[in-house]
């Protein structure tokens, strides 16, 4: 096989169900979240997806029928065929998670190994493998330039308006509204700041789930860090970074490190009742749904059931944002007895059925991630949150069915939880999650991104 170009070039991937997913999936675990979120359907149209080898570049021969399976290796992650990096990015998502980036790096440089997770933050950065100067070696260095090609091609993106601000501007008129559009509006002087504090927003570029071993390639150890619990596109505050402008960081925010659990497609039933055996066609891939205790039914939520969720989870989320995520919850039925009036007591009472609403619930994240898992106090310790799980996982087969997985990697999810949050580490424990990596949110800052890239000199990108 030709090795694709040395030079950081990004390409832009328009089918990369064909042209990049078949380099990504040979190399799960670690490839999950970008695998999860270019197979998510429907994409938007101002989604891009790029890598540092052209599309053009022959696809990598197919893997042995004896590993298309539901087994990943989680012990030793598996040699990529040359180094490369990848990223979707969408920045009409502001001011959620705006990109997904995996490198062949995190694999390369040992820190990708499993293993038990840290017990505290600590200071989260290793560069014990850069030189003085903050340089490494060749490959540290063309790993380095991959994720820059990248970021700097993400840069050139024309920024998509958000429906807010696609929409005209309108003023109230005898109890009605009227567009005012293209006149002059008069700001003080605090509404001129925000719209100044928004310019350098967009400057600002989320990115989710980054592997921390790739905290080094993009900071400098000359960096002032302070770690924010929910990351902040904004740039006031005492909680942002300052980058050494003499130095080779282009990160501008950073979030409190979260630990990165695998869930595997197969998961034992809570419940003492049988879960029915799956079907033949399907035998050892789409796990058995959990059959629930008789006072309890799967359902999905309605839109206006999605405020509770909202007010439920300490991640900002929308309603807009929950009604398009694929969700499963669990429905209570109370089964009380009724007794007839006393002037028919001869005849027995019935049984009448009381309906709470949604009990547990979780949805699934772009990234295949499980996300916003809740059960309510009331229904803790009945195995709901392991019934919510499985139920995703067959949505989530279904999915890879539907979009070329072909048996690798097939139901696997993953939960990202904050070190801290040792109830959150239980209950993805509980339901089979494995511990994977360090993963963090981070804020890219573009115009940094540019002067960095200028300075190396380095190709825009490729088509």
């Amino acid at each position: 096989m030709s090795s694709p170009p040395t030079l950081p070039v990004a390409y832009e991937h328009i089918d990369p169900l064909k042209t990049l997913i078949p380099y990504l999936l040979p190399l799960l675990p670690n490839s999950l979240p970008l695998v999860r979120r270019i197979q998510h359907r429907p994409q938007s149209p101002h989604s891009h997806i790029f890598a540092t080898f052209p599309p053009s570049h022959p696809p990598p021969p197919p893997p042995p029928l004896s590993s298309a399976s539901t087994t990943l290796n989680l012990e030793t992650p598996p040699a990529p065929p040359f180094e490369f990096a990848a990223a979707w990015v969408d920045r009409s998502c502001a001011p959620e998670t705006e990109c997904w980036i995996f490198s062949t790096w995190e694999i390369r440089d040992g820190h990708g190994n499993f293993g038990a997770f840290p017990t505290s933050m600590g200071a989260g950065i290793d560069y014990s493998f850069m030189g003085k100067e903050g340089t490494g070696d060749g490959i540290t260095e063309e790993a380095r330039g991959g994720l820059l090609a990248i970021l700097n091609a993400v840069a050139e993106l024309p920024y998509p308006l958000t429906a807010a601000s696609s929409l005209p501007s309108r003023r109230r008129v005898d109890g009605g509204l009227e567009d005012v559009a293209g006149e002059e509006k008069e700001e003080d002087d605090n509404e001129k700041k925000k719209e100044k504090e928004k310019e350098k927003e967009k400057d600002i570029l989320v990115i989710g789930s980054l592997h921390s071993s790739i905290l080094p390639l993009l900071t400098s150890p000359t960096d002032t860090f302070t770690a924010q619990r929910v990351l902040s596109r904004s740039s006031t505050g005492n909680d942002i970074n300052i980058i050494d402008p003499h130095g080779r960081g282009v990160l501008a925010r950073i979030g409190e490190p979260t630990y990165k659990f695998l869930i595997p497609p197969s998961l034992p039933s809570p419940f003492p009742s049988p879960s029915p055996p799956p079907s033949t066609s399907n035998a050892g891939k789409i796990p058995p749904l959990l059959l629930l205790p008789g006072e309890y039914t799967y359902g999905t939520l309605k839109r206006e059931e999605m405020a509770i969720c909202v007010r439920r989870t300490a991640i900002p989320r929308s309603v807009a944002t929950f009604s398009e995520l694929v969700n499963v919850c669990i429905r209570y039925q109370h089964h009380h007895h009724q007794p007839e009036p006393e002037v028919h007591s001869s005849r027995e009472g019935k049984e009448e059925e009381e309906e709470e609403g949604p009990v547990a619930w979780a949805f699934l994240s772009p990234d295949g991630s499980l996300s916003s898992l809740h059960v309510e106090p009331a229904h803790r310790g009945k195995g709901l949150a392991r019934a919510v799980t499985s139920k995703l996982m067959d949505a989530l087969i279904r999915i890879g069915e539907k979009n070329g997985e072909a048996g690798r990697g097939e139901g696997w999810m993953s939960s990202d939880v904050y070190w801290d949050n040792m109830g959150g580490q239980g209950v993805a424990k509980g339901v089979g999650g494995r511990e994977g990596w360090v993963c963090r949110w981070v804020g890219a800052d573009l115009r940094r991104v540019r002067e960095v890239w200028g300075k190396r000199g380095g190709v825009l990108r490729g088509r």
